[in-house]
């Protein structure tokens, strides 16, 4: 049995509060640009909050499952915001959502 001074311990930051206020930060940031882009192509309520968990790579499946409701109601709702936003596939949600800036009040 190896000593305890023989385990290889893990380094952690220093600042690991800090870290956790960038990670804060960076959600913020996120959820920003959602209601950014919700706002500015007119997405219902119902379709920013399927539009947030699609901007995080949750699918059909998943929306199904976690909002109770259909499948065939969780591709209707991604088809329309798909239509809306003029997107195509999961990696232009993300490639929009990382191309806003945000403008500043």
């Amino acid at each position: 049995m190896p000593s305890e001074s023989n385990l290889t311990s893990i380094d952690t930051p220093n600042n690991s509060t800090e870290s956790f206020a960038h990670d804060d930060l960076a959600e913020s940031a996120w959820e920003a640009k959602i209601d950014y882009i919700a706002e500015k192509y007119e997405l219902t309520r119902r379709q920013k909050e399927i539009f947030g968990y699609l901007a995080k790579g949750r699918d059909a499946k998943f929306l199904e499952n976690h909002l109770c409701i259909s499948y065939s109601t969780a591709k209707s709702h991604i088809y329309s915001i798909y239509i809306k936003l003029d997107i195509h596939s999961r990696q232009e949600i993300i490639d929009l959502i990382e191309s806003i800036e945000i403008p500043e009040e």
